[in-house]
């Protein structure tokens, strides 16, 4: 039974016990009247009940003044099924930014110094590549290879960041910058100082071409360069 019903109950209680009392009080009345009491004990009658029933009245009414008010209403905290399992947290899927496309484009030159040679003469070939990309710069290792010769022995690299392989690949001798390229033309150089060895006469070509897609190089067609030297036998 909520707060309302029950405090409704306590005030309804005495008055109806006071409603009571006044109604025998009435018939008795009617009761001494026919039988011939006497006047003044019947008003004693009336009197003690109406007292009675207005104390009745009096109580109920003071009880239901003190009854507890009722508590101001609250929303019920959600309730949870621990058996059904919480959804977790979801994470958005990340997305991979798309691949720039290369607009690398190296391009070889060879250089040989002197190029009138005796046999004995130590020359000095010299390596650049340029980088014709507008906007990318060409990062490391690139690679270069020259054809083998029987003229020159041996070759050795003076610029840092370059390397010569004289072994791994029977046919050509394979050079190897470690650096970068900048864009816009930028250009690097390595040299390599060797000595010719030859008692004949005549012109020989160097020619050096560039590994195909070394360093994201995109053109293939501007890959090679070549150098013609002049060279003589013996000096007499």
């Amino acid at each position: 039974m909520n707060c309302l019903a029950q405090t409704g109950l306590e005030i309804w209680g005495p008055l109806g016990g006071a409603a009571a009392v006044i109604a025998i009080g009435t018939i008795a009345l009617l009761a001494f009247r026919r039988r011939g009491r006497s006047a003044g004990a019947a008003l004693g009658l009336v009197v003690a009940l109406v007292l009675g029933g207005g104390l009745l009245a009096t109580s109920g009414t003071t009880s239901a003044q003190a009854a507890t008010p009722c508590p101001a209403s609250a929303t019920p905290p959600p309730v949870t099924d621990p058996a059904i399992p919480s959804a977790p947290p979801t994470t958005p899927p990340t997305t991979a930014p798309p691949a720039i496309p290369s607009t690398i484009d190296l391009t070889p030159r060879i250089t040989v110094s002197p190029s009138i040679l005796q046999s004995g003469d130590t020359t000095t070939l010299a390596l650049q590549v340029y980088n014709l990309s507008d906007d990318q710069e060409a990062v490391g290792p690139i690679v270069a290879r020259i054809p083998k010769s029987p003229f020159i022995t041996p070759i050795v690299a003076t610029t840092a960041n370059w390397s010569v392989d004289t072994t791994s690949d029977p046919a050509n001798y394979v050079f190897t910058y470690t650096g970068s390229v900048a864009a816009a033309s930028g250009s690097i150089e390595g040299e390599f100082d060797t000595t010719w060895v030859s008692n004949s006469n005549g012109n020989y070509q160097f020619i050096v071409t560039l590994d195909q897609g070394t360093a994201g190089d995109i053109d293939a067609s501007n890959d090679s360069d070549s150098e013609t030297i002049t060279y003589f036998g013996s000096p007499a």
